[in-house]
């Protein structure tokens, strides 16, 4: 039967929703609690660390060739965190199929998730993945 497939891009990223902090989401009804255990955690790392390995050498490279301190960047990260027009990460999510057709028993759904996660680094050469969870505590499978 086909599916479609939903993909949502562009919000900023929330990476303690994202690997389900009870703090975080242990009061959204919208996800099942007895369930959270069968997520899975591709990647993971902090957008601060991220920032680092992206960044540092650049930042280092920008702040040598400047003779006015003032000018120098102490902290990109938090440079950017500061911007009303910026985020420090964006989030996208991929979902085949929906409730009605899919639910969370899905391993072809899965599969073809983990295809999309494997190829992503190939595909988009200059983003950086820092984070990929599967949820599969809601309504529907999703990455």
């Amino acid at each position: 039967m086909p599916k479609t497939v939903s993909v949502h891009n562009g919000s900023a990223a929330n990476r303690e929703y994202n690997r389900r902090n009870p703090r975080t989401t242990g009061q959204m009804p919208h996800i099942q609690q007895d369930l959270v255990h069968h997520n899975e955690t591709w990647i993971d790392i902090p957008v601060r660390e991220a920032y680092k390995q992206i960044f540092q050498t650049a930042v280092d490279d920008y702040n040598r060739r400047q003779s006015r301190p003032e000018r120098k960047i102490r902290d990109y990260y938090n440079q950017i965190r500061k911007s009303a027009k910026k985020h420090t990460a964006y989030e996208l999510i991929i979902q085949i199929g929906d409730k009605n057709d899919t639910g969370l028993s899905a391993d072809n759904e899965i599969a073809c998730l983990r295809e999309y996660y494997n190829n992503w680094q190939q595909r988009n050469p200059n983003l950086f993945l820092c984070g990929a969870y599967l949820h599969r505590d809601e309504s529907t499978v999703h990455l």
